[in-house]
């Protein structure tokens, strides 16, 4: 089942609300989460399409008289609380949430690794398991490894304009990160695939991982391919069904020697060359990030985007690898990505551009 995530509608001062959820159930969104911040005038059923709702109250709304009782029975207020009945909810079969506001903020001067994963570790430590944890406040989008926060419809301040929303697949565990663009941007659509991590995936899986995920890209129409880092070298420029992607650009590790005669669009990354220009749209991988991100805030994290910038006008997103969970962070100058890891969870990522939808999947494991 899809749940649709949108948080901060505040007054709605973009115009973009009803446009959003229109564009959400066209996609089979049949459950909503409002991720806090929302006006009482927008909390009314027909604006969400009679569809259930779970809306996350703030402190301060929690306290106001306006928010004491839902608008329908298919409308659930989640209150301050770990517990059962306050922010942690069975959403629909096989998935329980906690869907909060403010916890994103914690992200601004504390490590990722102190606001996210322990805070999973102590929501769990006090209810049945939880799947995933929402919120918003912060107006840009995030998602680390079970923690997705949609973005904000009213003003988001990430490098992406638009009015943002999240969909999650209950069943895939798929992630998709969208948005309705303020201007129209006329360029061609085009999509670019990202992994990283695959090493010995081929061994592992006797070749099927990339026979399913080669399908997955001609499914999607992929036309880039991007792997960041820690391929191993025997899979370099052999990878069958590859040859209709235009580009594969590729990292390879200190130890690796790139082979003789690759394929014409098999394309080595250098150290030194560490930007891809991919249709007026700029990537900086960085593939060794990885390696401390969790013990970074968001305000490190800036300064590291602004070096970036600097060094590389007009980047639009930095990727990097060598970590064990998916990661998205819409900074002010630019988007960090890590697709996760291809040997453990055969993740992926797909960027559909100029629209800046960002989509977090993986391959199924097994024959």
């Amino acid at each position: 089942m899809k749940i649709g995530l949108i948080s901060d509608i505040h007054r709605d001062r973009d115009k973009v609300f009803d446009q959003v959820v229109k564009k959400m159930l066209l996609q089979g969104v049949e459950i909503f989460n409002v991720c806090g911040d929302i006006d009482i005038d927008f909390c009314k059923p027909e604006l969400f399409g009679y569809k259930k709702v779970f809306c996350a109250l703030t402190d301060e709304d929690d306290k106001k008289a306006e928010f004491k009782t839902p608008p329908s029975e298919n409308w659930i207020y989640t209150r301050p609380g770990l517990e059962e009945g306050r922010r942690i909810f069975k959403v629909c079969e096989g998935l329980r949430a906690y869907m909060g506001h403010k916890l994103s903020r914690n992200l601004i001067q504390k490590p990722i690794e102190e606001v996210v994963i322990i805070k999973m570790d102590e929501v769990n430590a006090k209810a049945d398991k939880v799947d995933i944890i929402t919120a918003g406040h912060t107006h840009h989008q995030i998602y680390c490894d079970r923690f997705i926060n949609p973005g904000a419809i009213e003003t988001p301040i990430g490098i992406g304009s638009g009015g943002e929303y999240a969909i999650y697949d209950s069943e895939t565990r798929e992630v998709v990160f969208s948005r309705v663009l303020l201007d129209q941007d006329q360029r061609k659509p085009f999509r670019v695939a990202v992994i990283s991590d695959s090493l010995d995936v081929t061994k592992k899986t006797n070749g099927t991982f990339w026979v399913k995920l080669v399908q997955r890209l001609k499914d999607l129409h992929v036309e880039y391919l991007i792997i960041v880092g820690n391929i191993h070298i025997d899979d370099v420029g052999k990878i069958p069904g590859l040859e209709e992607i235009k580009e594969i650009h590729y990292h390879l590790r200190h130890d690796q020697i790139n082979p003789a005669k690759l394929p014409e669009n098999w394309r080595l990354i250098k150290p030194d060359k560490p930007i891809i220009d991919i249709n007026g749209f700029r990537f900086y991988t960085d593939y060794d990030l990885g390696a401390s991100i969790l013990s970074k805030s968001e305000i490190t994290l800036g300064t590291y985007a602004a070096d970036v910038v600097k060094r590389h006008t007009a980047t639009r997103f930095v990727l990097f690898g060598l970590t064990y969970i998916s990661m998205y962070f819409e900074e002010e100058f630019l988007n960090f990505i890590s697709p996760g890891n291809v040997v453990n969870d055969r993740n992926y990522v797909i960027i559909e551009l100029p629209l800046q939808e960002i989509t977090f999947g993986r391959i199924p494991k097994g024959h």
